[in-house]
């Protein structure tokens, strides 16, 4: 019996959502320091040093969604090769990741790790038996 198939629909990347969620967090902010310029009547718009915080904000924000998005990211997509070569037969594939960013992909790797070293023990048995029988 194959096994189920996840139905196909478009999923945001975790990337996308981490980058999403961080900018619009910073953005509100910056919405609230740009009303109160708006509102007041002898605001000369925004001086240079909040233009720089802004930007230093910004800058900040992004460094936090690029380190979030590579120490989780990068070892689920890590994973998933791995799956994928395991499925075709590599055996060499069952082997830690080199970086696994948290300690929740650490046990879901050592987890996989497991799963993967028992299904080769697995078929090496029913293969060595079949060898057997016939």
């Amino acid at each position: 019996m194959p096994a189920p198939k996840v139905r196909t629909k478009w999923r945001p990347t975790l990337a996308l959502i981490v980058y999403a969620v961080l900018l619009t967090v910073m953005t509100l902010p910056i919405l609230i320091v740009v009303w109160f310029r708006a509102v007041e009547a002898n605001s000369n718009g925004m001086a240079p040093t909040e233009i720089g915080a802004l930007v230093v904000v910004l800058l900040l924000t992004l460094g936090v969604a690029y380190v979030l998005t590579r120490t989780i990211t990068g070892p689920i997509d890590a994973l998933i090769a791995r799956a994928e070569e395991i499925a075709r037969g590599g055996k060499a594939a069952i082997r830690p990741l080199e970086s696994h960013g948290t300690r929740e992909i650490a046990v879901l790797s050592q987890s996989f790790l497991d799963l993967a070293g028992k299904l080769v023990d697995r078929t090496e048995y029913v293969r060595s038996f079949a060898a057997h029988v016939s």
